[in-house]
């Protein structure tokens, strides 16, 4: 899960980043650097949200209650596919640009 919330926060070099980057560059590129700002101060301020959700998953104590069982099966499949094209597209972001340009 702080997989997945750091590539939302847009912290390199997860995929998040790089959609981040793309978006942003493009709207200064069409002359929308107005509209570009906003988003990065938007952006900033997800962040607090995405690692806050983070901190307290991982550094808070739980309450006493019932243990957590990890899910196998379908769901843990799933998961290593997100986990895996999560990285994939961070470490390799040109891998996604030649299949869309291949597909449009």
């Amino acid at each position: 899960m702080a997989i997945f919330m750091f590539s939302l926060a847009g912290i390199p070099p997860f995929a998040g980043f790089f959609g981040k980057y793309v978006l942003f560059s493009a709207t200064v590129d069409a002359g929308f650097t107005w509209l570009a700002i906003v988003a990065v101060i938007s952006s900033i301020i997800s962040v607090y949200f995405y690692i806050g959700l983070v901190v307290v998953m991982y550094f808070k104590d739980k309450e006493a209650g019932e243990p957590i069982i990890a899910s196998s099966g379908l769901a843990g499949i799933t998961l290593i596919v997100a986990t895996a094209g999560t990285f994939i597209l961070g470490f390799l972001p040109q891998f996604l640009d030649a299949v869309t340009k291949s597909l449009f």
